[in-house]
């Protein structure tokens, strides 16, 4: 079987794996009995979508129902794996034997994740026959330094009756787990008159360098460097701040990652500051489209007290309401629930009395 062949190659490197021996594994779901687990983790077992049924069968995990002619996002094998609380995972592969009867799946057999919403293939497997070795690389980047859970599912389809049957006989998830040499205590940021001031602290184990590199972006999306430095694991203790002088016009968009020399690195979240003579920048309603309330989420500048006029095209006034804004990102919540379906302006007026406009639906 497979896990004979996997064990004597990657033991250092199995973190989950499971020879699936036994009578009828498919009465479970998921099914756990003899797997292996790295202590750094924790695991669902294999378990199986709601588009298909489990049937008996020894020594492997089986299930019929892959007959949709195209891909079904119901029909799956699944593998949940979760790190422990400071815990990093590195991928580097995942190794599964599998197999179907004549009337299974023949040729359709893709591996996706969660990391996309199981949105695209991160492999084919190459054989259904008993014994056939099917690796995936997991080494792309987006695998590396997981911090959170993340699902497996294999997809199949395009078999020739119901009761056609496909199987996993065993795997085995490769990878490097390692609890977290650095964490983020906090990231502030903070408007003055001489720039932008960046503020964080980070928590360091082990004698290694660390680095913090300070990015910028102008839409939150793309961001380049401003700041880099290496510290070491005692000097990171303290409470770093980067002052940006120079800017953007309109919105800053910061964040920080902190990386240690064996390559694991965590990220900051993203702060927002404007550098705008205007006092507030009103960012949208979430929902955008309003069915009864919504929240307006607004960046200031400074404190202010502002009016929030909401009226109609031909400009008349239907809405009132007073908020007091903080520095930085303020979401209030607004009540639309006694308008009617249409189109609508929001205005806010400062105590400068200059006017910030939107347009939104009502539904």
């Amino acid at each position: 079987m497979l896990f004979a062949m996997a064990i004597s190659t990657a033991i250092s490197q199995s973190i989950f794996d499971n020879p699936i021996t036994g009578t009828n594994p498919n009465t479970a779901n998921p099914y756990t009995a003899g797997q292996s687990v790295n202590a750094n983790i924790t695991v669902s077992g294999i378990g199986r979508g709601s588009g298909i049924t489990g049937t008996n069968t020894n020594n492997r995990y089986n299930a019929t129902g892959w007959n949709s002619a195209t891909f079904d996002a119901s029909d799956y094998f699944e593998f949940i794996i979760t790190p422990n609380s400071g815990v990093a995972i590195s991928f580097i592969s995942a190794i599964f034997s599998l197999q179907n009867s004549a009337s299974g799946p023949l040729t359709h057999w893709i591996l996706r994740s969660s990391k996309d919403g199981f949105t695209n293939d991160i492999g084919t497997f190459s054989s259904n026959t008993t014994g056939v070795v099917n690796t995936i690389d997991l080494s792309a980047p987006v695998f590396q330094n997981i911090t959170t859970t993340i699902t497996f599912r294999i997809y199949a389809w395009g078999a020739s009756s119901s009761t056609g049957t496909f199987s996993v006989n065993d795997f085995v998830f490769n990878g490097i787990t390692g609890l977290l040499p650095i964490t983020l205590v906090y990231f502030k940021a903070a408007k003055f008159d001489n720039g932008n001031s960046l503020q964080w602290l980070a928590n360091c184990d082990g004698p290694q360098l660390k680095y913090f590199e300070l990015q910028r972006s102008s839409d939150g999306r793309n961001f380049i460097s401003i700041y880099s430095t290496f510290v070491t694991a005692s000097s990171c203790q303290q409470q770093f701040t980067f002052t940006d002088n120079s800017p953007l016009p309109n919105k800053n968009f910061y964040r920080l990652l902190l990386k240690e020399a064996n390559g694991i690195s965590i990220w900051s979240n993203v702060m927002l500051l404007i550098n705008n003579p205007n006092e507030i920048m009103i960012n949208g309603l979430l929902p955008s489209v309003v069915i009864n309330a919504a929240y307006l989420n607004i960046t200031a500048v400074k404190k202010a007290q502002v009016q929030i006029v909401i009226s109609d095209l031909a400009g008349r006034k239907l809405l009132l309401k007073t908020c007091y804004l903080i520095v930085g990102n303020n979401t209030p919540l607004i009540d639309f629930s006694s308008l009617s379906k249409g189109i609508y302006l929001l205005t806010i007026y400062t105590d400068q009395g200059l006017p910030y406009t939107i347009r939104f639906v009502k539904q």
